[in-house]
This record gives C-alpha cells, structure tokens and sequence, in this order.
C-alpha cells in the first residue's frame, strides 16, 4: 500500500503563527480585523484565514495577497555561467544619476498597484548602467532592489527551530528575564545539543530550571508528545511561561507541565503529614475546578505577557471567582510537583538559569536516579567549571564534559560560496553528565585511610 500525504495544515483564527521574511521572524495570533506590524509593512491577516501553512504572501493595500509559488522570482537573481563576462565594475559611480525613474514615479507605481517583480524590471530597463555590470553584480543589484521594493513573507507553522531563532534574532534582552545578570542568548544549536544530552523522549520526567520565559520548556514538552512529566523549577511568584503560548500546545500537552518555586527545594522532605493532607484536599477540589483550569491557565498566562491578557478579557481586571480558582490550580500544581520531586527517581536535568548554575545542580541532582543525563548551560565556562569540580568532588557523576559549539553560516551561491563575514563569537558551554550511587565508605576502606604511611613514621 501507497502512504498517503496528510492534508497540510491550514491558518486558523485564534492560533499563533510565524511569520518569515529571510532572518526577520516575528510570532503573531491570528485575529480578523487586527493590524500586524512586521519588517515596516502593517497589514491585516484576515486574507490569510482558511490557507494552508507555508504559503507565500505580499502585501498590497494594506492586505495580504497569496504568490503563486510555480511562480520563480528568484530566476532573475541567478548569475549567468555560460555567458562570457568581460564586464568590470571599475568605472561604475555611485552617484544616483544612473537610474532615470524619480522617486515620484516609482511610488506612483506602488499606488497603482503594479506588484513588485514589475516595478523591479522598470528598475532595471531605467537602470543606464545595468548592462555595462558583471553577471555577479546584476544579480546582486536585483536582489538589492527585490528586498526594497517586493517585500514578499511565509506564515509557517511555529516549531521550536523557528521560535528559537525569533529569540536569538531579538537579542539577549528579550529572551532572558528582566533582571538578568548576563547578556547571554541560547542559540538554535546550543538548544538542539540541549535536547539530545537530556535524552528527553515521551513517558519521561524531567526538571528543567531555566530563565528563557518557557521556551526551553515548550522544546522539551515537544519532544515529550504530551506523555510524561515536566517540572519546571522557577524563581520568583509564578513561572515564565510567554514562550509556551506560541507552540499552539493542545490541552493535554499541558497537563504534563508543572512548577515548583526555587526556594522551596529545600523543604522537601519535611512535614510528609501535612503533605499528605494537603494532597487529599487537593485530590477531592480537582474534580470540582477541573472545568476552570483552562480559564485560569489562560489567566496565568496573561499575568506573564500583558498584552494578550488585555486582548482577552478587555481590561487587566479580573473577579474574585477567577482568582481564586486561579490560586487554587497554583496549589494543585504545585502539589503535583511536590509529589514527583520528593518520590524522586526522575528521568533527567536541564538547567538553563541566570542564577549561580552550581547551587541549582547540587540541590536538585539527587532527585535523579542513577545513571540519569543532565545538561547545564551557561554563556561563562568559570561557574560551569566550579560545577565541574563540586561534581567531582562529590562523586555523584560521571563522563562530565565541558563543551563549546562553534557555528558559522556559509552563503553557497554558484562562484560565490563563502563563510559570512559577521558571525556570533561564541554559543556559551555546556556542562553535562550522567549521575552514579556516591561511593559510601567500608570498614577496609577507612582503615587503610587511618593507616600512616612510611615517609610519616620516619
């Protein structure tokens, strides 16, 4: 038997969206009549509803129109190999008085709707000075006036390649929290080396301490498929969860992830009976607030990210019932994790914080079960390396490596292919390992420590 081809998904109103033009990436919810800003255009996405994901568009009027993608722009830009250049550029002047269209008339052309490939070809056959160019140079100038004059995005999918790159290309004050320390940004292939040394796979548990408003937490629930246990240890009175919102994870995606504040790691353990208590109240409230979990969900996002909670409710008020029901799924969660972290025996660790990476490894690595991965991030190789001694001094893990990426992008046009010029220094470190039974000291042991040695007896 044949397999056949999924229908391709289509744009709905009310999810979350990508939008690509070349390294410009922008995430945004489809709402009909809401004006979008991106890359200096501002449009409505009312006539990109009901289209499939991947679809190519342009903006005219204010509006979206969809390109045909059997039609190839991109021929023009392509240099000519067969044909023998004995062109040179040295007498070329930049001085703007080889182009015979004015600026009045160019935008003339906009108002009266000639699309871009047009305009750009009216360039070109105004242009005194386009013939007496190189092929390369042709190409170059057409792909010049192309980005300028036919601005053209795709609406994809959101992935976690694509909202990891929307967060490197903002920079590090956008992803890390506001009161960071280190100017610092997680880039895609650090992210990716994150989730192969985590070994993070559906029907497993796993804490993730991180500062990246969920995004490490979004690629993690991913890979989980909605099976399985995520804690999320975070700082502060509720955790960072703005990055989530743009996976369109469905409801039982979720579920799968719980909070634990920091500072209350180190109360684990103690007044196991009032826990219990605890649990059994919440076990008897979560049937009767299981139909207001998605309402304060959707709440506790909107404490994180402003924005979409005055879009949703139309205001930043909210009723008693609302918070209460709110607080109380808190609650419950906060029991979940309670109960995952102290039952221990979890699956794997991710840490990815602004906090001193040392102190998070060392209190939570014995929640671990023996021969389990962790994997710590840090822009700085000096805290990892104290993490790296206190690990093995310790003894409670093994093969620890301290590693750095190296990532160049390469431009590979024909004749032309090199390494870009302008290139990220560095992607930060990784610490990882796997965890092992510290060794506890025999009888045999501590007497051949107490026994002198002979340079000591003299």
């Amino acid at each position: 038997m044949f397999a056949t081809r999924s229908p391709p998904k289509m744009i709905n109103e009310g999810d979350y969206v990508i939008l690509k033009k070349e390294n410009v990436i922008k995430a945004v919810r489809i709402r009909k009549g809401r004006k979008e800003a991106f890359d200096k255009l501002h449009f409505t996405l009312d006539n990109a509803i009901g289209l499939p994901l991947g679809s190519l568009f342009e903006v005219k009027g204010g509006k979206l129109n969809r390109l045909d993608l059997t039609e190839d722009v991109d021929e023009l830009l392509a240099a000519k190999d067969d044909v023998a250049d004995d062109k040179s550029n040295r007498f070329l002047q930049n001085d703007g008085t080889s182009q015979k269209l004015s600026r009045d008339e160019i935008m003339n052309l906009k108002a009266q709707g000639v699309s871009g490939k047009d305009i750009v070809e009216h360039l070109v056959e105004n242009s005194m000075t386009y013939n007496e160019r190189t092929q390369f140079s042709k190409a170059k100038y057409k792909n010049k006036k192309m980005k300028k004059h036919f601005v053209r995005f795709s609406i994809l999918r959101p992935t976690t390649d694509l909202i990891a790159q929307m967060y490197y290309c903002r920079g590090a004050s956008k992803i890390w929290d506001i009161f960071n320390v280190s100017s610092s940004d997680l880039r895609l292939d650090t992210l990716s080396q994150i989730l192969t040394l985590s070994n993070v796979r559906a029907h497993c548990c796993i804490m993730v301490a991180e500062s990246c408003q969920g995004m490490v937490a979004g690629a993690l629930l991913e890979r989980m498929g909605g099976h399985g246990s995520l804690v999320q240890i975070y700082s502060g009175d509720f955790p960072g969860r703005q990055a989530l919102d743009y996976f369109n994870f469905p409801k039982h995606f979720l579920g799968c992830l719980i909070g634990f504040a920091m500072d209350k790691v180190t109360t684990l353990g103690q007044s196991k009976g009032a826990e219990k208590r605890s649990a059994s109240i919440t076990e008897a409230n979560s049937s009767t607030v299981r139909d207001q979990e998605t309402a304060s969900e959707l709440s506790e996002n909107g404490d994180n990210s402003g924005k979409d909670q005055e879009e949703l409710e139309g205001g930043n008020s909210m009723n008693e019932e609302e918070k209460s029901a709110r607080r109380l799924c808190r609650k419950i969660e906060e029991a979940r994790a309670r109960e995952e972290l102290e039952r221990g025996n979890l699956d794997s660790l991710v840490v990815v914080s602004r906090f001193q990476p040392s102190l998070i490894v060392m209190s939570l690595l014995p929640r671990l079960a023996p021969s389990r991965p962790f994997v710590v991030y840090c822009q700085y190789k000096e805290p990892l390396m104290e993490c790296y001694v206190n690990l093995r001094e310790k003894g409670t893990a093994i093969n620890i490596h301290l590693s750095e990426t190296w990532w160049r992008h390469y431009q590979v046009l024909p004749a032309r292919t090199h390494p870009e010029i302008n290139m990220n220094g560095t992607g930060g470190y990784l610490l990882s390992g796997i965890t092992v039974e510290p060794d506890t000291p025999t009888t045999e042991t501590l007497q051949q420590a107490k026994k002198p040695k002979l340079d000591e007896c003299g």
